[in-house]
């Protein structure tokens, strides 16, 4: 092993050293960034922001409560701005600092909450004092005016004069003391209103009342005021620019350790560069002892390529054992000889002429070229022909190394078979087919698609076949590229199927479309896709009759439940007034032939009436017209005015009824309490009526729970003669019931139960 060859090792770990360095270095220098100081100025600029404007806040409250503002516009402003600007800050900030100032920025939320409420409640008690300020004044003169005749209305006109002077100096110079003073003011007019008459009484009245309602809203006012102003908002404010500022240097400090690391790092690095390049010039001055080792590359050639010499004249002056092997011929044989000596007739002439002007032009050649060996098997190389030029520049001989590639030949033949077999299924194929490279251009269309789409072959390959064929919707909507369904869901690597989407014909006419589209992959890559659609004109329009006869047989279905419901009322009427007669009737003298007949008259009108009931019901149902009740009720209501119903056909059976539920069950319930007595009725008069000795059991539990809601389980059991477990799926089919015996012996109709 020479020199070099020993330092390669070492060289290896030196170039993996340096990127390793290089790497740590990126990192350490986006790591010393970590700080951005006008960023920091900005943080703080806006914390001393919200405090400016927390003081124009009390500025402006204090300015509206003295009446130097005549509306609250300034102070909403100020408080809605400190809100937004508040709402900015915290918003703007990473998780990792909100969660270190979390604390103090609740802490001054709940203060800024507690002051604005306090600025609502001021300014709904200033509006009311306000209005009474106002007020004063007019209904002062107005008592005045109303005691002008009275014998003392000096006395009268001078106190309340005294009181609308003190309620005004009050309003903006409110202490104790005077407000001590407009109360006796107001006790002393009204000792002095006591000796009017009642019908002079009114404004003084009204005044002493407005004056009390002063005096209580300004001390509301004021304490208001004072609760606002006293919100330590700034203190919170002050508290939060502390916080930030420490994890601003916290931060600083952590950048700092990053920023002396970088240097240190980049001071290793400097050295580890210096060390290489002293290697590389070492190097450098043993590159000449390469040369000795190009008779080992020659040898590493000869393993591998087919390697031979010819002179100007295209005699072989050198050929290795790999040409000797192929071609089967000796060294001796070759030596002397023309290359012809393996040539085969797969070439014309012209292929070698043009292959000698090249190389006879000092060019390398590069070809591929079918021969044959001695005993006449054909093989193909991969030939290259290079030139040695002499000091004129003309080649004084040539040396051609081949590749042998008769397995790559014999794998394309099979390939172009296999080609043209699944060309040939593809075209015989009845839905069109193309294929896209990865920019969506056409790659691939079969003789169907091009049948459907209208355009000829060579005019869709190699174009964009979204901008040709599916650049709109069925309305003539445009659809752009990065919109397209097919092409996002292949790009993700999904295979993608629709029966929604149209093509557009090379005519203009748009087709409803049945699409698949699956992607090509490339291991990991997807490089493309192929897509298989059929023109589905004729099945829409079949879906189309297909849902007109639909609409046809519901509107028949309609009209058969109107005319349902229309008969039943019709009848119901007129068996109304055969129940009620009968009823009238059986409370007269009769003979007991007379009363069976009348029994029997009221049973079975009684009985017809029901069903009459139950086929109304029945055709609200199917008319759509049957509405279903969401309110609050009471289920113990419901299921006493159920057995009250049931009970006495239970009794006159001799049958036991029970009715029970959970202890988990609730008394109030959600749903439609009609309906839901009429579905429970149902089913017990079933089991009364097909039950002839046992008992009836109602039973209610709770059968999931889930949100605070509970869903009821309702069932009812009976002792009857049941049902068979291969006719229990017609039990709630509309009149039927399990069998014509039960039919013949229990009667009814089975619409009830459906």
């Amino acid at each position: 092993m020479s020199f070099t060859d020993s330092k390669l090792p070492l060289r290896s770990l030196q170039f993996f050293i340096a990127l390793l360095l290089f790497g740590l270095l990126n990192f350490l220098y986006e790591k010393s960034q970590l700080i951005d100081y006008e960023l920091h100025a900005s943080k703080l600029h806006h914390l001393s922001q919200m405090k400016l404007l927390n003081a124009e806040v009390d500025k402006e409250l204090i300015k509206t409560h003295s009446v130097i503002s005549n509306n609250y516009d300034a102070l909403v402003d100020r408080l809605l701005e400190l809100k937004q600007l508040s709402s900015q800050f915290w918003q703007n900030q990473p998780d990792e600092l909100r969660l270190y100032l979390i604390e103090p920025w609740k802490s001054y939320r709940h203060l800024l909450t507690n002051k604005e409420a306090s600025i609502e409640d001021f300014k709904s008690h200033n509006a009311i004092l306000r209005n009474s300020f106002n007020y004063l004044p007019i209904i002062s003169k107005q008592a005045e005016d109303s005691l002008k005749d009275h014998p003392e209305s000096t006395k009268y006109r001078k106190s309340i004069r005294a009181l609308l002077k003190n309620v005004l100096i009050n309003q903006n110079n409110h202490t104790s003391e005077r407000s001590e003073l407009l109360q006796q003011l107001i006790v002393n007019l009204e000792q002095q209103l006591n000796l009017l008459p009642l019908d002079r009484r009114g404004l003084v009245t009204n005044l002493i009342d407005h004056a009390k309602l002063v005096q209580h809203y300004q001390v509301e006012a004021n304490q208001l005021i004072k609760k606002s102003l006293v919100q330590p908002v700034n203190g919170a404010l002050d508290e939060l620019r502390l916080r930030y500022t420490r994890f601003h240097n916290q931060i600083e400090l952590t950048t700092n350790k990053y920023r002396l690391a970088l240097f240190i790092l980049a001071t290793l690095l400097i050295v580890l560069v210096a060390v290489i390049f002293f290697n590389l010039r070492s190097t450098s001055r043993k590159l000449t002892e390469t040369v000795s080792h190009l008779e080992f590359q020659k040898f590493a050639l000869d393993q591998h390529a087919i390697v031979s010499i010819a002179d100007v004249k295209g005699k072989i002056t050198y050929a290795n054992e790999k040409f000797c092997e192929i071609s089967g011929y000796d060294l001796e044989e070759l030596i002397g000889k023309n290359h012809r000596i393996v040539k085969s007739d797969e070439h014309p002439d012209a292929f070698f002429k043009q292959m000698w002007q090249t190389i006879a032009k000092g060019d390398v050649w590069h070809g591929e070229i079918k021969n044959h060996s001695k005993d006449g098997a054909p093989y193909w190389v991969s030939s290259t022909i290079v030139p040695f030029l002499n000091e004129k520049g003309k080649p004084f001989q040539y040396i051609s190394i081949r590749t042998n590639i008769s397995k790559l030949k014999t794998m394309e033949a099979e390939l172009e078979q296999s080609h043209r077999f699944l060309q040939g299924i593809t075209n015989s194929m009845g839905q069109g087919i193309y294929a896209l490279d990865e920019d969506g251009r056409c790659i691939f269309v079969n003789p169907k698609a091009t049948e459907l789409l209208g355009w000829h072959r060579n005019e869709l390959l190699g174009k964009n076949i979204h901008n040709l064929i599916h650049f709109q919707d069925a309305d003539g909507e445009p659809i752009p590229e990065h919109e397209c369904k097919s092409i996002i869901h292949t790009a993700r690597g999904e295979i993608y199927q629709s029966e929604c989407e149209v093509f557009t014909h090379k005519n203009g006419a748009v087709f409803p479309i049945d699409i698949i589209s699956v992607p090509l992959r490339s291991g990991e890559q997807i490089n493309g896709s192929v897509a298989i659609f059929q023109d589905i004109t004729a099945r829409k329009l079949a879906h189309a009759e297909l849902s007109q006869a639909r609409d046809a047989a519901e509107q028949a279905s309609r009209t058969k439940s109107d005319f349902l419901a229309n008969m039943s009322h019709e009848i119901r009427t007129p068996m109304n007034a055969i129940i009620g007669l009968s009823h009238l009737a059986l409370q007269t003298m009769l003979t007991p032939k007379q009363q069976d007949y009348l029994e029997k008259i009221q049973s079975s009108s009684t009985a017809l009436l029901g069903i009459i009931n139950d086929i109304l019901d029945f055709s609200k149902i199917e008319a759509g017209k049957l509405n279903i009740e969401t309110t609050e009720f009471n289920l113990d209501e419901v299921l006493d005015h159920v057995t009250a119903l049931t009970c006495l056909k239970a009794e006159e059976k001799g049958l036991k009824m029970y009715v029970s539920r959970s202890h988990s069950t609730p008394s109030q319930v959600v749903g439609d309490p009609l309906r839901l007595g009429q579905v429970i009725t149902n089913l017990v008069n079933n089991a009364v009526k097909f039950t002839d000795e046992g008992e009836i059991h109602i039973h209610v539990d709770v059968t999931e729970q889930s949100n605070k809601q509970a869903r009821l389980n309702i069932s009812v059991k009976d002792s009857g003669v049941g049902i068979e477990p291969e006719k229990q799926q017609s039990l709630f089919k509309s009149f039927t019931q399990a069998d014509t015996s039960t039919t013949r012996k229990y009667g009814g109709t089975g619409l009830g139960l459906a």
